[in-house]
């Protein structure tokens, strides 16, 4: 069983559902004009002389933060210093080092010095 509204009926839903949908988009618009600090009209032109901006105090306190920043950044590097590895004692070239053989049991096997200009 349906229910078939009258015409009058019909056209007072469509007439409230187009004031609300009329409302709605006022709304919207209204509160994107103040998100974007527009007029609330568009004919409503209004000079604020707010301040708007960084002014020299602003810029003050930023280029504080901004030497406060590097300072302790470079106290950082400082206290972190050079720990580069240190390299070993460089061994010279003329150098020359006894090598010893074994045999299978661990006796010592006797080998011919060499001298390497031969």
């Amino acid at each position: 069983m349906s229910k078939v509204l009258d015409p009058d009926t019909q056209t007072s839903l469509y007439g409230d559902y187009r004031e609300s949908a009329r409302h709605n988009q006022a709304l919207r618009r209204e509160v994107v004009r103040k998100a974007l600090n527009l007029p609330a009209k568009e004919d409503d032109v209004h000079i604020d002389q707010s301040k708007n901006g960084m002014g020299w105090k602003e810029l003050l306190a930023i280029a504080a933060l901004m030497l406060g920043a590097g300072a302790g950044a470079a106290a950082v590097v400082n206290m972190m210093g050079d720990k580069s590895p240190v390299a070993p004692q460089a061994v010279p070239v003329d150098s020359e080092y006894e090598v010893r053989f074994f045999d299978a049991e661990g006796n010592p096997v006797p080998v011919e010095r060499w001298s390497g200009t031969e």
